[in-house]
């Protein structure tokens, strides 16, 4: 490789390593130096694992109490923000453990 020039090459899924040599003009060789990435090729997944309102159906009733969504990802590290969108209206919470859930305070009639 010439100096000055760069390189792409194609990173694999996992952990891997990237070292740098470099030499001076007598030859010398500094200390390699090293330092270990993480290459995320997997995509996320998300789901809603709980029955909206217990029955997937928001009545009258219960359009006056606060509503709680929960769910599960896959392949999501620990403090990513998950959106819920209801009417046009986002909500925000963050995933632990791959799991979330966010509590909607009424009323969600309009």
């Amino acid at each position: 490789m010439e100096p000055g020039s760069t390189s792409a090459v194609e990173a694999l899924a996992g952990t891997q390593t990237i070292k740098a040599d470099v030499s001076d003009e007598a030859g010398n060789p500094a200390p390699q130096a090293s330092h270990d990435i993480e290459v995320d090729t997997e995509a996320p997944s998300i789901f809603i694992t709980t029955p909206i309102a217990g029955d997937d159906i928001i009545n009258a009733a219960e359009s006056d109490d606060p509503l709680t969504i929960s769910g599960t990802t896959t392949n999501v590290e620990n403090g990513q923000t998950v959106t819920v969108t209801i009417d046009g209206k986002e909500y925000t919470t963050t995933v632990t453990d791959n799991a979330w859930s966010l509590e909607v305070q009424a009323p969600l009639r309009r």
